[in-house]
């Protein structure tokens, strides 16, 4: 949510997707008591995680393509991307040979902002955005993920989410 709300329009596309990503909602839950009126910036933007999360578990338990799936964890992948990337490798049955002069182009593209490779964006520079961010709209985050709580902690269906709160 930190990343979400921290960026231009403070969730904007978040919130161009709302609608899909409650309409996929309310036909998972078989629920359409949500409304996106009723929420806050905060809230939709948690809804939209919410529905993500169980859409990807619903293509990883019921679809042919969901073998072929990996949940990735950003932070942790940022943290070692050696041994995240040698999983990702892994999981699609690919070698891990890597060239070391590849390797040294990958750890250079990870220093640079997604959206402007020329723009330099060190971990560094990531963790103080994001503290920022955190502080700045602590608040927001915390009604979001109270939101989430509850969903979650009252749907079954979503069940498979709830390690993901911590």
């Amino acid at each position: 949510m930190a990343t979400i709300l921290k960026g231009a329009g403070g969730g904007m596309d978040a919130l161009q997707s709302a609608p899909a990503r409650l309409a996929f909602l309310h036909d998972f839950l078989d629920d359409n008591t949500l409304r996106l009126h009723a929420m806050e910036t905060s809230e939709m933007v948690a809804m939209g995680w919410v529905a993500e999360l169980a859409r990807f578990h619903q293509l990883m338990a019921g679809s042919s393509i969901g073998p072929r799936l990996l949940l990735l964890d950003f932070e942790r992948m940022l943290a070692d991307m050696p041994n995240e990337l040698t999983n990702v490798l892994h999981h699609l049955g690919l070698s891990d040979d890597r060239d070391p002069e590849r390797s040294a182009k990958q750890v250079a593209v990870m220093r640079s902002y997604a959206k402007s490779p020329t723009h330099g964006y060190s971990p560094g520079d990531r963790k103080h955005d994001l503290d920022l961010s955190r502080r700045t709209f602590a608040a927001d985050i915390e009604r979001g993920m109270r939101w989430a709580i509850r969903l979650i902690e009252s749907s079954p269906r979503l069940a498979v989410l709830r390690s993901m709160l911590e």
